[in-house]
């Protein structure tokens, strides 16, 4: 019987080896820096940050100033690319260099919303959080909904720092 033929016969050899497909020179560059760097080559926290100056900045802030008017491209450029350390360090250099302030600077160089946000934008974020409490909080008019984002969103610890800049800057008490 050709079925008994079969179940008796001993199984097919395995098929004979592949080669291995030859790697492009692409693809062996990536392997290779992707394992000097020990992760994935689209990865970003890899790319080594910018060497700034604050120093630099500061000069072209002040170049920014010159003249009718202010050049607020450069001013947005300068500091949208900086964290809150940098920007800090930036505004001691301006004041080493200059023998002003930064932030009255751009007051008087920026108007409108633009103004409101670059000034809340070179505080760290805990003065910046006081600063919009204090804004919120007192005047004419009292803004409840930016009170209640700043205070609900931040956890406990963040509102102690807040309570404790806010004291140290605008002398009295949060909760007053």
């Amino acid at each position: 019987c050709p079925l008994r033929s079969l179940l008796s016969t001993k199984p097919p050899p395995p098929p004979p080896p592949q080669k291995k497909k030859k790697k492009s020179l692409r693809t062996q560059l990536r392997e290779g820096q992707a394992e000097k760097m020990g992760t994935n080559m689209s990865s970003l926290q890899d790319v080594p940050p910018l060497q700034i100056s604050p120093r630099d900045d500061a000069a072209l802030l002040y170049r920014a100033f010159q003249g009718l008017g202010c050049d607020t491209s450069i001013v947005i450029r300068i500091l949208a690319r900086r964290d809150a350390t940098q920007r800090a360090l930036i505004q001691e250099e301006y004041r080493a260099m200059f023998s002003e302030d930064l932030l009255k600077r751009l007051s008087k160089e920026l108007i409108g919303k633009l103004e409101t946000a670059v000034l809340l934008w070179m505080h760290d974020p805990a003065t910046r959080d006081a600063v919009v409490l204090r804004q919120a909080l007192s005047g004419d008019t009292i803004d409840l909904r930016a009170a209640t984002e700043v205070i609900c969103s931040r956890t406990p610890c963040q509102i102690q720092m807040i309570k404790q800049i806010y004291l140290q800057r605008f002398g009295s008490y949060l909760e007053h």
